[in-house]
């Protein structure tokens, strides 16, 4: 199934984790209407990978591209399988083009994800 990936951070509603296609980097961009392909994601047959359909490429977050998602309730958290640390998105809820990172678990809402199922 396709979906896209969003956080529950409130500085990011509306905005969801794209591909952007002139930069070659991944971030947050307002959720597009009909969705774009390089807003759709798909997880890998390992379903470690989030695949960009509009790339094909693996989601990358400081060089980590295979994660463990960690379910909790209506959300989840990315954890990275090459360095043990999540993906943050505090500094990208901050500034505009700011990328994710990765960080130790705090649990707040910049590493709080779900999914939109289209």
């Amino acid at each position: 199934p396709k979906f896209l990936l969003a956080s529950k951070h409130k500085k990011l509603k509306g905005k969801v984790f794209e591909y952007n296609l002139d930069t070659g980097s991944y971030g947050f961009g307002k959720q597009a209407n009909p969705q774009a392909d390089n807003q759709i994601w798909q997880l890998s047959k390992s379903g470690q990978q989030f695949v960009n359909v509009a790339t094909g490429k693996s989601l990358s977050v400081q060089g980590s591209t295979n994660f463990e998602i960690e379910e909790k309730g209506d959300y989840f958290f990315l954890k990275s399988k090459f360095n043990g640390l999540y993906v943050d998105c505090k500094m990208a809820a901050k500034k505009q083009g700011s990328p994710c990172r990765t960080w130790d678990l705090t649990g707040g809402v910049s590493q709080r994800f779900y999914r939109i199922d289209i």
